[in-house]
């Protein structure tokens, strides 16, 4: 009988694993973005061939199951003969359930700087009046409100950038980089996030070389950023998952075949 159940199990648990999606990104077609500049130049390889600055293309998006294991991997060169010195980026983008890319600002909170609006935010406002401000850190900072100590609330989307943090009396006055674009009641809950990297890479900054170089990583569950797996997990909050592409300056001739998000089984 346990042999039978054992037997049944292993059936489901296959079928389970068999059944999840993988991406195997081989044509223009299965990309998004600035596709003028990609084309297919036949044997599953895509040609990149731009100028331009802000350069940008993504892979369709995949359901994933952040408990199972994947591979990610990608190989890649520069277009033969080409002169090409353009410098490019490759990593993995996170949606969550509402179809949101999943930001680093939204996972990367300062330890330590939970604290309280002292008074109401209006819209409009340029000054947030906190009870606290002791740990929170100007550079690439940013506001998130309605949190909860234990970090449920993550991916906090409910962020606002600032400048400028001081002390003032007794509390601690926080200026906006923008007008509040919406209301928050006194006593809300809020904490100081960052801004960093904006994928988890697979390739950063890298210049392609003649040959082929086949990078890959294997990914399992979730993690915050600015945390030591984060590289070797998803964001928090992940359900579907796409590969994204993006350049460093410009005249960029890179050739990518074998764009794969695979389930490992």
């Amino acid at each position: 009988m346990n042999k039978f159940f054992t037997a049944v199990s292993a059936v489901l648990l296959g079928a389970s694993l068999w059944g999840a999606e993988a991406l195997d990104a081989k044509k223009a077609a299965d990309f998004t973005g600035d596709v003028k500049d990609i084309k297919d130049v036949g044997g599953g390889v895509v040609r990149i061939s731009t100028k331009k600055p802000a350069f940008r293309i993504r892979t369709k998006k995949i359901a994933i199951d952040p408990s199972q294991k994947y591979k990610l991997s990608v190989e890649y060169r520069k277009v033969p003969g080409s002169k090409s010195e353009g410098r490019f980026y490759c990593g993995p983008t996170n949606f969550d359930a509402q179809g949101r890319e999943i930001s680093c600002d939204s996972l990367f909170p300062v330890a330590g700087s939970e604290t309280t609006l002292v008074t109401p935010v209006k819209v409009g406002d340029r000054i947030v009046r906190i009870k606290n401000g002791s740990k929170w850190q100007v550079k690439y900072g940013r506001i998130a409100f309605n949190v909860k100590n234990d970090l449920s609330d993550l991916p906090n989307f409910d962020l606002l950038r600032f400048s400028a943090i001081k002390p003032i009396g007794f509390v601690w006055e926080v200026t906006l980089s923008a007008p509040a674009p919406k209301a928050y009641p006194e006593g809300t809950a809020v904490r100081n996030h960052l801004d960093g990297a904006s994928y988890r890479y697979l390739v950063g900054n890298a210049v392609p070389g003649d040959q082929w170089k086949k990078v890959e990583r294997v990914v399992e569950g979730v993690s915050r950023d600015n945390v030591p797996e984060k590289n070797n997990s998803w964001r928090i909050g992940s359900v579907s998952a796409a590969l994204v592409f993006f350049i460093n300056g410009k005249d960029l001739d890179l050739e990518i075949r074998n764009v794969k998000i695979t389930p490992i089984l």
